[in-house]
């Protein structure tokens, strides 16, 4: 029997402020979730389940992880600042996603091939693993393009508190 991973997935917070802001604004770390799930050999499906289609991850009988849990623990917090809200809420440009990319795409390069023994990662799982990272960091930074993130987040806000008051948006000037 495969074992089976469903959404929603359960989420571990430092504290219940930190929850509840996150589940409001939609800045939780899933994404690093679903990484270490690929990386432990899981694979992503797609079912129907009561007329809806539901996302499943799926570890195969023969499944092996890419690297050992130790490895995906470091591997997750070199790339949780990235992930961070500070760095999806701010205000990058083209140049500086492509220079903070490049400066990451040296970082996860150096890790993976530096503890490659010692994180017990094949070399036929270095191109995938390398690949995972690289999409995830760049989706990261260019959720920052131009503060489009963070403008997306403010115009949720406004609406929000809009919505509470009963009144017209007001006007900026």
């Amino acid at each position: 029997m495969q074992e089976e991973i469903e959404e929603p997935f359960e989420i571990e917070f430092s504290s219940p402020a930190e929850e509840e802001s996150f589940a409001k604004y939609r800045l939780e770390p899933k994404i690093l979730q679903e990484l270490v799930l690929r990386l432990r050999g899981y694979v992503e499906e797609f079912r129907i389940k009561n007329g809806k289609l539901v996302r499943v991850f799926i570890k195969p009988k023969h499944a092996e992880p890419l690297m050992n849990e130790e490895g995906i623990a470091k591997l997750v917090a070199l790339l949780s600042t990235v992930v961070a809200k500070e760095t999806v809420l701010s205000n990058l440009t083209p140049y500086d996603i492509y220079t903070s990319g490049i400066g990451y795409v040296r970082a996860i390069k150096e890790f993976l091939f530096f503890n490659c023994v010692k994180y017990e990662i094949k070399p036929e799982n270095f191109g995938q693993i390398f690949e995972l990272c690289i999409h995830l960091v760049n989706a990261c930074l260019q959720r920052a393009r131009y503060g489009g993130e963070r403008e997306s987040l403010s115009k949720t806000i406004r609406e929000e508190v809009v919505k509470e008051l009963g009144e017209k948006e007001p006007k900026v000037k």
